[in-house]
């Protein structure tokens, strides 16, 4: 290894001592303008990632609330559906909710579905029948809402059904 490093023979004065100088600052100034750019890069992405972490500490914040409903809705018992024919539970809603008064008629072709046609009720009273209806697993499948003369009142003609229970 030797003989390889006699032919090759460093340069003693390539350069001058101002030139060595000044090659030097260069460097220290080309150094030091990649450190501050390396920093500064990483600082805004610190920044961006800071947000992004407090963002998705709040998200996961929310999946687990949503994670205890969740587990709290499965351990809870099923609401349970009541038996009957839905012609007779419409008729006790409608009654419950004031609307014997108005013109009501109510078909059943079988024991899970039912027609009702009512005219001259208050929509909210309506409503409130529909939503109470719903939440006994009694779904309306067809509305027709015409607004009467009268404001306030409506003409309905709708359609329920239950699943057939097992």
């Amino acid at each position: 290894m030797k003989n390889h490093l006699r032919y090759f023979k460093w340069p003693q004065n390539a350069h001058s001592p101002r030139q060595g100088t000044a090659i030097a600052l260069v460097t220290v100034i080309v150094f030091a303008g990649l450190y501050y750019w390396l920093t500064e890069s990483l600082s805004k992405e610190r920044i961006k990632l800071q947000t992004t972490v407090t963002a998705l500490r709040a998200q996961a914040a929310g999946l687990e609330q949503q994670a205890v409903e969740f587990e709290r809705l499965g351990t809870a018992p099923a609401a349970s559906t009541p038996t009957g024919e839905v012609a007779a539970l419409v008729q006790a809603h409608a009654a419950s909710a004031g609307l014997s008064r108005a013109s009501l008629r109510i078909d059943s072709s079988d024991k899970n579905h039912v027609k009702l046609v009512i005219a001259g009720v208050a929509f909210t009273d309506w409503l409130n029948m529909a939503i109470s209806l719903q939440s006994m697993q009694i779904r309306l499948e067809e509305c027709r809402i015409e607004a009467m003369s009268t404001p306030g009142l409506v003409s309905i003609s709708a359609t329920f059904s239950r699943a057939a229970l097992r």
